[in-house]
């Protein structure tokens, strides 16, 4: 065999023949090769060997389980030893019981036996390991089962990884999750009393206003009157913009699925504009295609909410020129039409780095916008949340000293039978005057603002 002796392995047995006086005089025997064999058992423990040194060279503890219900180990290797701190001796035929935290024992076995029952790999993605030193540290455990040959199935084994700084930054993140979304759920309860709180001193604030401007009064003192209103106005729609926000983040925010006539809930809104236009002397169009179905079905009053934002908006940053309101058909099938608006002004528009951010919280354009027009920025921020929640999209195009258009696509449901008859709105009884009215009100100041403005009704009152 290539110059090396040729090494043959044999089984011999011998026997030796006695004479009368007890000597042995023959020895006869048999000798059967068995170089096949001894070479299997040299392979077998040399494939064992290098099983053991790769095992025992791995960063993971390796186990085999015997197949019992009861989970014992018949082999660990180096690594799990050292962590352990644990004579082989030791730790075979040991179950997990003295080794895993005890709050882990049940939920380890929960995993396992259905497994074993079943002969079916088992998986446990975290579970804690007692080191030598006693501290417990994070595992990640997979198991498959084994079978010889014949298909009798020997046990388990399997894999154990060190997960334990994967583990703790899981906790944090979780915790810090926790900890994130309790600090919302605290901001928007303070956001909500704080409006409410301050709500309350308003309404006497601006009612008294009101009072006032009825009664007797040199021009100066109706000016400062007028100035507490205007500013009072301003608070109170910072108030109504911050609970729409907080209800927003909270997922509060309802709405509606109501049949409403689209083209006098669109001039409408844009009527309740005509004073400060004369006033900045612009000129405002509307225009809805006429093929949009004269009744659709979704929330008006949020629709309302949008654009009277964008109208508002465009007024404010327009001094000359004209602001054009359009809604036209973007898209339909059977049950839904899906409606385009836009609104259009030649105001002193908004810089291009800015238009990605026009639409955060507390966001404007530049510094000097607050300063010059007022306004804390949540207008934009609550349209694109409201229209988002509907299901829509918001965008924006602009041009610093060309103006700004503001649009946005909202989905609405077709109403499958018109009405015949529009509802009729309720008509004030102007006869109706000797009322007798019982108010319950703990605040002394809306006392008095109640008592003044229903004696100016004529109606008696406790």
């Amino acid at each position: 065999m290539d110059g090396q002796e040729d090494i043959r392995w044999m089984r011999s047995l011998g026997k030796y023949v006695y004479n009368d006086a007890g000597e042995p005089v023959t020895l006869s025997g048999v000798s059967v090769d068995i170089t096949k064999q001894k070479n299997v058992e040299i392979a077998l423990k040399e494939s064992e060997e290098r099983f053991r040194s790769l095992a025992d060279n791995v960063p993971m503890n390796i186990f085999i389980i015997e197949p019992t219900a009861e989970a014992n180990i018949s082999y660990w290797n180096k690594y799990w030893l050292d962590y352990t701190g644990q004579t082989m001796e030791e730790a075979l035929g040991r179950s997990w019981d003295g080794i895993i935290h005890p709050d882990d024992v049940q939920p380890i076995m929960d995993v396992f036996v259905p497994a074993f029952e079943n002969k079916e790999p088992y998986h446990l993605s975290s579970i804690r390991i007692k080191r030598f030193d006693g501290q417990y540290r994070w595992f990640s455990v997979q198991a498959n089962p084994r079978y010889l040959s014949n298909g009798e199935f020997v046990g388990y084994i399997g894999v154990g990884f060190d997960v334990h700084e994967q583990k703790l930054l899981e906790l944090a993140l979780t915790e810090a999750k926790v900890s994130a979304e309790n600090a919302v759920k605290f901001k928007q309860q303070f956001l909500s009393i704080m409006s409410h709180e301050i709500r309350t001193p308003l309404n006497s604030i601006l009612g008294f206003a009101n009072v006032l401007m009825k009664s007797e009064m040199g021009d100066q003192q109706k000016d400062y009157v007028q100035a507490i209103k205007t500013s009072g106005n301003s608070l109170n729609l910072l108030i109504n913009d911050i609970l729409d926000l907080a209800k927003v983040d909270a997922g509060k925010m309802t709405f509606e699925a109501q049949p409403f006539a689209i083209q006098k809930a669109i001039n409408s809104l844009v009527h309740t504009f005509d004073l400060k236009i004369k006033e900045k002397n612009l000129v405002i169009t509307c225009d809805v295609d006429t093929k949009i179905p004269s009744i659709i079905i979704g929330d008006s009053t949020r629709l309302n909410q949008i654009i009277l934002n964008l109208l508002s908006n465009a007024i404010k940053f327009t001094h000359k020129g004209r602001i054009m309101v359009t809604v036209s058909i973007n898209s339909e099938d059977d049950e839904n039409i899906y409606l385009s608006f836009s609104v259009t002004d030649s105001g002193i528009g908004i810089a291009e780095d800015k238009l990605i951010s026009i639409f955060n919280v507390f966001e404007q354009a530049e510094v000097s916008t607050s300063n010059s027009y007022g306004g804390t920025g949540l207008g934009l921020a609550i349209c694109k949340q409201l229209v988002e929640f509907q299901g829509g999209t918001i965008s924006v195009s602009s041009k610093i000293g060309s103006g700004s258009t503001f649009g946005f696509i909202l989905p609405f449901g077709k109403v499958a039978i018109m009405p015949t008859d529009e509802q009729q709105m309720p008509v004030f009884n102007a006869k109706i005057k000797k009322l007798r009215i019982l108010v319950a009100e703990d605040v002394a100041l809306n006392q008095l603002l109640i008592k003044i403005i229903l004696s100016d009704f004529g109606f008696e009152h406790e």
